[in-house]
């Protein structure tokens, strides 16, 4: 797990650290403009991933508060990175597998993965580390954007 996150870009400018958002369309327009700012991802990624987000949406409830993890295509990624976004107020996202009921959502990581292999073992590795319900209340409960990453390291290591 270690080497597969080394691989991902995750850095300070990434991190968007008690944002408001209206929606999530409105937050995941601001995280992938975030990502486009630092040549991450290409033009297309921000049409790319509000398409697959509306079709296959990404809304998790864990034990104490809902995350979503929006993400596309490989074609749509210059350099594996992960956006991290903890919001001042929760917003609705559409449960995933369910296209009907909203998750109130405090945290969303969009993941910019170049290997469709390596997004598999992401998501998989993301949704253990999301069964740590210290490690998530952690980096809801960070002061800054370095400690977000730093609380987000820890659970996925």
């Amino acid at each position: 797990m270690e080497q597969l996150f080394n691989d991902i870009n995750l850095t300070k400018h990434l991190v968007l650290f008690d944002i408001q958002a209206t929606s999530s369309l409105d937050i995941i327009q601001k995280m992938s403009n975030k990502m486009l700012e630092n040549e991450l991802v290409t033009k297309d990624f921000k049409s790319a991933i509000i398409e697959r987000e509306k079709n296959f949406p990404t809304g998790l409830q864990l034990e104490k508060i809902g995350v979503a993890i929006p993400h596309t295509d490989a074609k749509f990624v210059i350099k594996q990175s992960i956006c991290i976004a903890k919001l001042k107020s929760p917003i609705n996202f559409k449960m995933m597998g369910d296209n009907k009921s909203d998750i109130p959502v405090k945290l969303i990581f969009m993941l910019a993965i170049k290997d469709p292999d390596k997004q598999l073992s992401f998501l998989r590795s993301l949704m253990a580390a999301f069964q740590n319900t210290e490690g998530i209340e952690n980096i809801v409960s960070a002061s800054s954007r370095s400690e977000i990453i730093k609380e987000f390291k820890q659970i996925l290591l």
